[in-house]
């Protein structure tokens, strides 16, 4: 059984790198270890992702999150016991190690519970905060321990914090506030579509003559989804854009926004419909 707990613990490390990408608006990688005698080096290790995204929701959903199996000497989640009520409600959701939320609205808040059965020793949380160039608004974000009254705030970068392991679980809150707006440029114009093959559709636009852009995003999404998806991890600097591996007899629906060198985005372009015969 404590092979399967190690088993567990190596999936999630190598699992939490592997589901991350620059798509992301804004993430942040906590990583928690204690000393275990019985683990590699000593150290029994855990993490835990959060972070925004305006392609994401803030119900459980597959795409962004990953639902946790509580396991081993030290056990990290994210507690929602709101999704056990939900009609979408997938077995063992209520625990989640990767949480991503919405970034059209302007605060989050995390709840982290964090257990050990190493009693007499200590937790140390370290963490990355990453954040693309595709933010409007850049994050302010704290950390609380409401279990000892303690609140770190979150500069970009990493940093560490440590509290003792107890009889009861430390609960752990992440706040995430939206900062000061810079300016948001211009959307694109005139979005079209010039040619498209059996797989493929070539997309093309104007510039909206914004000065200092750093590039465009492109969203996608087939007529019978409401969601659009980024397709563009980082902002592309030409005016036009090949989209590939498409399904011959769907229809696609496409916009396009504008990003700055403040790293803030427009508003949405013109929608363009293309069907793929």
């Amino acid at each position: 059984m404590r092979r399967l707990f190690f088993i567990l613990a190596i999936l999630m490390s190598t699992m939490g790198i592997s589901s991350i990408s620059w798509a992301l608006d804004w993430y942040m990688v906590l990583n928690f270890s204690t000393p275990d005698p019985f683990a590699p080096n000593g150290v029994f290790q855990s993490r835990l992702i959060l972070g925004v995204d305006r392609t994401a929701d803030d119900a459980f959903n597959n795409q962004w999150d990953t639902v946790a199996f509580p396991a081993g000497p030290l056990q990290t989640t994210f507690p929602h016991p709101e999704y056990m009520n939900s009609t979408s409600y997938t077995a063992g959701s209520e625990w989640l190690w990767q949480d991503i939320r919405s970034s059209n609205e302007p605060s989050h808040t995390w709840d982290i519970d964090v257990s050990s059965d190493r009693l007499g020793t200590d937790t140390i949380l370290t963490w990355t905060l990453n954040a693309s160039n595709n933010l409007c608004q850049h994050p302010i974000v704290r950390l609380t321990d409401t279990t000892r009254g303690v609140t770190t705030e979150i500069s970009p970068g990493g940093g560490s914090y440590a509290f003792p392991n107890g009889v009861d679980p430390t609960r752990l809150v992440v706040n995430f506030i939206q900062g000061a707006a810079a300016p948001p440029p211009a959307p694109p114009l005139n979005l079209w579509s010039p040619r498209h093959g059996k797989e493929t559709i070539l997309l093309s636009w104007s510039n909206p003559n914004e000065p200092n852009l750093l590039g465009y995003h492109l969203f996608r999404r087939t007529s019978g989804q409401t969601a659009y998806t980024r397709i563009t991890s980082l902002p592309i600097t030409s005016l036009s854009f090949l989209d590939g591996n498409l399904s011959s007899g769907e229809t696609y629906i496409y916009k396009a926004t504008a990003v700055n060198s403040d790293g803030c985005s427009s508003g949405d372009s013109n929608e363009i419909s293309v069907a793929l015969n």
